[in-house]
C-alpha cells in the first residue's frame, strides 16, 4: 500500500483509490480526522466533470417511447404497448401484455403449479404465523378486485391457452407493514419455456437515480408519493387471465 506525507495530511492509495486524511495544524478540534475519497481518471477527461454535472438537469428519459437511447425495436413495442391502453367502464386502466410469442405455445402447467403448492404449504405451515398472514394476503387480492376465484363454469367453458404462476413467500420479519410478501414467479420453466419468456423486454422508463437525487435539493421542501399496490392495479383482457392463472386452497 502506498502512502505520501504532506504535511500533516497523507495520501493512501487503496484498493478504493486515493485516500486523503490527516488534520489541519490551524484547527482546535484535534480529535476529528477529515476524510476524503479521491478518484483520479488518467488521462484526465473534463467532458465527465460536465457529464455529472448535467445529471437530473439533462433530459435522459424515455418521454414517449422517442428517446435517443431506445433502439428501433424498444420504440416500436412502446408504441404498440402505448395505443393499447385502455380504459374500461370502472376507470380502470387494462393494458394487454407485450406477446412476442404467441400465448398458445405456452404449456398447461396445472400439475407443475400444484406441486409447487403442496411444497409452499409444507413451508408456510412450519411457521403457523407466516401461514395466517400469506393465507390473509391472498384473500386481500381478492377482496380488493385485484384477483378472482375462477368458477367451474368458467373453467369449462374456457377454450383458450392456459398457465399457471407458482408463487412463494418472501418473509421480511423486520418490516412492519408487510412482513409477509408474495412473489408471483413468471420465469419459472415448463417444457423448456417460461412466461418472461413470451413477452418482449421493452424499453427502460425508470427515473435517473441521479435525476431524483438532484431533483430533492431544488426546492426547501421535497415531497414523494406513493400508489398502494400499483402493480395490482393495472388490469389484464380477459385473453392474458387466463395465463395468469395461481392456485390456492386455504391450507
Amino acid at each position: 500500500m502506498l502512502c505520501v506525507e504532506m504535511g500533516n495530511y497523507v495520501s493512501r492509495k487503496s484498493s478504493l483509490g486515493w485516500v486523503l486524511f490527516g488534520t489541519n495544524t490551524n484547527s482546535t478540534r484535534q480529535q476529528h480526522n477529515p476524510v476524503l475519497l479521491l478518484k483520479l481518471a488518467e488521462p484526465v477527461d473534463i467532458s465527465k466533470f460536465w457529464s455529472t454535472e448535467e445529471m437530473g438537469v439533462k433530459c435522459e428519459c424515455n418521454c414517449n417511447g422517442k428517446d435517443s437511447t431506445s433502439s428501433p425495436d424498444e420504440k416500436k413495442r412502446f408504441t404498440e404497448m402505448w395505443d393499447s391502453c385502455k380504459k374500461d367502464s370502472d376507470r380502470h386502466w387494462v393494458v394487454p401484455y407485450p406477446w412476442v410469442k404467441s400465448p398458445e405455445n405456452l404449456c398447461n402447467n396445472e400439475r407443475q403449479c400444484f406441486a409447487k403448492l403442496c411444497s409452499l404449504e409444507k413451508r408456510l405451515q412450519k411457521t403457523p404465523s407466516n401461514a395466517d398472514q400469506y393465507n390473509k394476503a391472498i384473500h386481500d387480492l381478492v377482496d380488493k378486485g385485484f384477483a378472482k376465484k375462477l368458477t367451474y363454469e368458467e373453467k369449462k367453458n374456457y377454450h383458450g391457452p392456459v398457465h399457471y404462476i407458482p408463487h412463494h413467500a418472501v418473509v421480511r420479519p423486520e418490516r412492519a407493514s408487510t412482513p409477509i410478501r408474495i412473489v408471483f414467479n413468471s420465469s419459472s420453466v415448463c417444457e423448456g419455456s417460461s412466461l418472461n419468456n413470451h413477452w418482449c423486454k421493452g424499453p427502460d422508463l425508470l427515473q435517473n437515480l441521479m435525476g431524483v437525487i438532484m431533483r430533492f435539493k431544488e426546492f426547501k421542501v421535497a415531497i414523494a408519493e406513493d400508489i398502494s399496490k400499483m402493480f395490482y392495479r393495472v388490469r389484464i383482457p380477459l385473453s392474458d387471465m387466463h395465463v395468469h392463472r395461481f392456485m390456492w386452497r386455504n391450507f
